[in-house]
């Protein structure tokens, strides 16, 4: 099918380059001048850009910068996951950079730049732009997660992400110059029109091709084992961000995996499932069982978020209609149910600052019992118990593995989410079933935005709980291709 080209397809995009350069001007005018005005400011091009991607929902398929990027609905789909991360992230970050006399202009600039690079990942259909893409959003997270210069944990998430951010970038280059090599170009659809109609010289360059990049994108999901920046990376940087890279980057990652893989090369797909498979079995197993060690909370999040890259890898493996309907669902799920947890982490204080050690949860559940249920439930969503919207997002991931003939590897993700269940069903019962330490100064973090954040995480979650179907069907309308 012939595809238009039109630049409207770059709107949403440009709208947040444009928020981004609007605060850096502000800034340079009055740089002494802070306040919820930047976040204002942010929440609107979130806005912008979600609206303009909203139009693009029914039209047909465009694409721009002469077949680089593509407007489909799949594109609509990822792109409001990946606002609904920048979106709660900005809700959640005013009164935590205030308390840390760091809110000024550039964090929320890096922020919407780095949503750009997510989105324009998500749409992109040319191995070029996929790869600027991925440096233009990584670029902006490694600032951010060495925002608080004061902290040398801050320092240290941002080091190893960046370096090994750099490794993974080279093996993304090899594997799109083998591509081009063995195929003549880097256009998703020119690749699959070439290996359908076998036009490739050597399948087993491209297949090399494949594996590389499946290490580039593997190392953005967070997937074992390249995965190593990740517990660092999440426990270090400021709160805010460490719930956005778990939300934003692993949609934008899954969403460029599925367009690489299952758009691409479907006719390779025997030759990637077995290596992908092996990955998932060992990201699922592997995470769930060290998280069960962890004592401090945001690195048990990072283990619980490599666990969940391994499910919805499941989906990719499955390359189906199902399977990849089943994976956009579990990644709207996924980052409300994530974002949530971390946006309790920021809630619960102290007079040390955030509560990040198991044992300071001791008795929240006596003192604040509100805040420590809403806690327990996005855990128990993120543990897959019914009927939250985390069982049902596991149940139709399942469910295209059984179709597929995959039965062996729900099995398996079966029993990883019994071992995960433990750590935080833990964490729960160390709040509503231990006694509070005396002297404990705790409080809850009193901002609007926070709360705000944590009633739309809230909404979501319940949501795709009371009614999956209907978000099952919204994804199914958003495939442009069948598999």
């Amino acid at each position: 099918m012939p595809v238009v080209q039109h630049w409207t397809v770059l709107l949403p995009e440009l709208a947040l380059v444009g928020g981004a350069i609007f605060l850096l001007l502000i800034d340079a005018a009055k740089p002494s001048q802070r306040g919820p005005h930047l976040a204002f400011i942010t929440l609107v091009a979130v806005v912008t850009s979600g609206v303009l991607a909203f139009f693009q929902w029914s039209h047909p398929t465009t694409s721009a910068l002469g077949g680089m990027v593509v407007g489909d609905k799949f594109g609509v789909f990822a792109r409001f996951i990946i606002l609904g991360a920048g979106f709660l992230a900005t809700l959640t970050a005013p009164a935590y950079l205030h308390r840390r006399g760091l809110d000024r202009a550039e964090f929320y600039a890096l922020l919407l730049l780095s949503t750009a690079g997510m989105t324009l990942l998500a749409v992109s259909s040319d191995l070029v732009m996929v790869f600027i893409t991925i440096e233009l959003l990584s670029l902006a997270l490694y600032v951010m997660a060495g925002f608080e210069r004061g902290r040398l944990e801050s320092q240290e998430a941002s080091m190893k992400y960046f370096l090994l951010g750099a490794f993974a970038s080279a093996f993304l280059l090899y594997g799109i110059a083998f591509v081009f090599g063995g195929t003549g170009t880097t256009n998703l659809l020119r690749i699959r029109a070439e290996t359908s109609l076998g036009g490739v010289a050597d399948f087993r360059l491209v297949g090399l091709a494949v594996a590389l990049l499946a290490v580039g994108l593997g190392f953005k999901a967070a997937m074992v084992p390249f995965h190593m920046w990740t517990p660092d990376a999440y426990q270090g940087a400021p709160t805010p961000v460490t719930a956005f890279m778990a939300g934003g980057t692993k949609a934008a990652a899954f969403a460029a995996l599925l367009r690489v893989l299952v758009l691409s090369v479907p006719e390779l797909r025997w030759d990637w499932q077995g290596p992908l498979a092996a990955l998932t079995v060992l990201t699922v197993v592997f995470a769930s069982i060290i998280a069960v060690s962890q004592t401090d909370v945001k690195r048990m999040l990072a283990y619980s978020s490599i666990s969940h890259a391994g499910f919805v890898a499941i989906a990719v493996v499955a390359a189906s209609r199902s399977g990849i309907a089943a994976a956009l669902v579990y990644l709207l799920v996924y980052t409300a149910m994530t974002i949530g947890a971390f946006g309790c982490v920021m809630l619960f204080r102290d007079g040390d600052g955030e509560r990040v050690h198991l044992a300071k949860y001791s008795g929240l559940g006596v003192r604040r019992p509100a805040a420590a249920a809403l806690f327990a439930f996005f855990l128990f969503s993120l543990a897959g118990i019914p009927p939250t919207g985390g069982f049902w997002a596991k149940w139709y991931v399942f469910f295209a593995a059984i179709r597929s003939h995959h039965a062996w590897l729900a099995i398996v993700a079966v029993g990883a989410s019994v071992i995960a269940a433990f750590f935080y069903v833990r964490v729960a019962v160390v709040m509503f079933m231990q006694e509070p330490p005396e002297g404990d100064e705790m409080e809850l973090d009193s901002s609007v935005g926070l709360k705000i954040a944590l009633a739309l995480c809230l909404l979501v979650v319940v949501a795709v709980g009371v009614a999956p179907g209907f978000f099952l069907h919204l994804a199914e309308k958003a495939l442009p291709f069948g598999g």
